[in-house]
C-alpha cells in the first residue's frame, strides 16, 4: 500500500488545487438585507455560517441536500469553496498554553 503524503506535502498540490478552484461568486453573494449580510447561497437564505454549522455536527451532504431542496449541489460545494478562499487570506498562529507557574514575560 501506498504511504499517503500529508495535503501540504503533495507533490502536485498547484495541479490538485487548479483541479477543484471554482467561481464560488456564482453561488455564493452577501446583501445587506438578507441575515444581516452574511455570506449566503444565492437564491436561499441559508448562510455559509448555518451550512458548515451542520457538517461540524456530522451532517453529510446528503442529508443536508435532503433536507434544504432549494439549495444544489454545486451550491454547497461553493460553499467549501468560500471557506478555503476565507482561510487562505487569513493568517493563524499557534499558541501553546501557558503553564500556571510560568510568569509573563520570562
Amino acid at each position: 500500500m501506498e504511504e499517503v503524503k500529508p495535503y501540504s506535502k503533495h507533490p502536485n498540490l498547484r495541479t490538485l488545487e487548479a483541479t477543484w478552484k471554482m467561481n464560488w461568486q456564482e453561488y455564493i453573494h452577501s446583501n445587506s438585507n438578507i441575515l444581516v449580510g452574511k455570506p449566503v447561497v444565492k437564491g436561499t437564505r441559508l448562510s455559509v455560517e448555518f451550512l458548515l454549522g451542520l457538517f461540524a455536527a456530522g451532517w453529510t451532504e446528503t442529508q443536508v441536500l435532503e433536507s434544504y431542496p432549494g439549495l444544489t449541489s454545486e451550491g454547497l460545494r461553493a460553499v467549501f469553496a468560500f471557506a478555503a478562499d476565507c482561510m487562505r487570506d487569513l493568517s493563524f498562529y499557534a499558541i501553546s498554553p501557558r503553564e500556571d507557574n510560568e510568569v509573563s514575560g520570562e
